[in-house]
């Protein structure tokens, strides 16, 4: 349960290669650390840098030394050592020189995933046809430091649909993640590669007690009662064809979703052609995979509340006080943890989990 940042002082730490920046951590005007399952998570520091040492300070070299790690909550509380907020490296400095006020120094930087994006380790591990995808993902993982946390894709690797040439790691681990309703994501130089955890709760979040401000929208605009998929194998010469209504993983509230699916007059389905795919279990989990993505797409939102370190993207959380059509259980997209002025702020992304089960029942 989130705190009120204005009954005690928030509180932060940050190492650089191991090591305790207590200076840089008195010049700091705003710490901002964005946590996401979506793309590489990110961090931004604001230095108070009147004399423009921090600016040639060798400590802030973009991508070159030690990790940096940060950990935020409050004075009260004992920062966990053992797991920051974000684990990455420097990767852009912008100083800023006005004309009246303070000059500052804005110091940018990702987790691991992020340099995933300049490696292509793919090409080297090409004699793995008829293993599951996890197994490159592993090694994928392995070629670049980093330690494989990974669950079965349920798809098989081949040559003839994965081996495009000048691939990034990223790229290549992304397009199979979104093949199968996987995230993949990075977290204190752990690679995830895994199914949603919806069932993994931060707690419950009250309007008008835990938070400030609320945006939802509810739309109908890429929800989908169906989806097809058209598959071709090369080596075989097969056509493997697949039909799903529902998705690939569980469901909370997904009672609104299915009224309004259930009662449209259009049957709307998504189509996915022209895949190259193994075999007609490939197929069926590509179908799985796309109806969950549309429909989870049915009430999307974003909430701040008071930060809480413990909240992080990847997990689900419960709305109070939204009304009936809104209030429920919905997935934390993203999570912008901030310390400024305001005191330690958390914006979080959400999204409704209504992926698996379409009932005939409809409310009124």
């Amino acid at each position: 349960m989130p705190r009120k940042s204005e009954e005690v002082f928030s509180d932060f730490r940050i190492t650089i290669g191991g090591k305790e920046q207590r200076d840089l951590v008195n010049d700091l005007i705003r710490v901002e650390v964005e946590d996401s399952v979506d793309c590489p998570s990110m961090f931004n520091l604001t230095l108070a840098d009147g004399e423009g040492s921090w600016l040639d300070s060798p400590l802030l070299n973009p991508e070159i030394g030690g990790d940096i790690k940060i950990y935020l909550g409050y004075a009260d509380e004992d920062l966990n050592p053992v797991h920051p907020l974000i684990t990455g490296k420097i990767v852009a400095l912008n100083p800023s020189f006005p004309m009246e006020g303070v000059q500052t120094l804005a110091v940018q930087g990702y987790d691991h995933s992020f340099f995933l994006q300049k490696t292509h380790s793919i090409e080297k591990s090409m004699a793995l046809n008829g293993q599951d995808l996890s197994v490159l993902v592993s090694r994928i993982a392995q070629a670049n430091r980093l330690i494989p946390k990974v669950d079965n894709a349920g798809i098989q690797y081949s040559n003839v649909i994965f081996g495009d040439i000048g691939e990034s790691d990223y790229s290549f681990i992304k397009k199979i993640a979104d093949m199968v309703g996987f995230e993949f994501f990075v977290r204190d130089k752990m690679l995830y590669f895994k199914a949603p955890g919806y069932s993994n709760t931060a707690g419950t979040l009250s309007w008008g007690v835990d938070i400030y401000s609320m945006n939802f929208r509810m739309s109908t605009a890429r929800a989908a009662k169906k989806a097809k998929v058209l598959a071709f194998n090369c080596d075989d010469q097969k056509i493997y064809k697949s039909e799903k209504d529902k998705g690939k993983f569980k469901f909370f509230d997904g009672i609104y979703a299915s009224k309004y699916l259930n009662a449209s007059e259009f049957h709307s389905e998504i189509q996915e052609k022209n895949s190259i795919l193994s075999c007609q279990k490939d197929a069926d989990v590509l179908g799985g995979a796309l109806i969950d993505k549309a429909n989870n797409s049915f009430v999307e939102g974003s909430c701040e509340i008071s930060g809480d370190p413990k909240i992080k993207a990847g997990l689900s959380i419960k709305i109070e006080g939204a009304g009936r059509r809104l209030s429920g259980k919905y997935y934390i997209k993203s999570a912008r943890h901030s310390i400024g002025k305001g005191g330690y702020l958390l914006n979080l992304d959400l999204m409704s989990m209504v992926t698996q089960k379409v009932s005939n029942k409809i409310i009124r």
